[in-house]
């Protein structure tokens, strides 16, 4: 009985030593759930902005697209020329009337 109750004298502050506390516990919890919050907050400000852009962007293809429509018809002959020549070096000069139209109405396209 004497060697039991060193044994459990013995045993009682090695397994303190290395059961840890509530105390210590408390801050990883509260550390774990203000880590998934924060996380949660930033994904939902990263969806409203990404919201936000998209909605800008399709604004600024819609002002440019009404821009081009109403633009002087020289300038759009202009690049209409243009877009022809670059055309004409990619696909050599067998490019029909036809295949440039089919080829700028797909570019043009929404």
């Amino acid at each position: 009985e004497k060697m039991l109750s060193r044994f459990a004298a013995f045993r009682a502050p090695v397994a303190a030593a290395l059961r840890p506390s509530a105390a210590s516990l408390r801050p990883l919890a509260v550390r774990n759930f203000s880590d998934t919050f924060k996380d949660r907050e930033s994904a939902i400000e990263n969806q409203y902005f990404n919201k936000e852009d998209e909605k800008n962007l399709r604004k600024l293809l819609q002002k440019m697209k009404q821009q081009a429509e109403h633009s002087e018809p020289a300038e759009r002959v202009g690049e209409e020329a243009r877009e022809r020549h670059e055309l004409q070096e990619i696909l050599g000069s067998s490019m029909t009337e036809e295949q440039f139209r089919a080829l700028s109405n797909w570019k043009h396209r929404a």
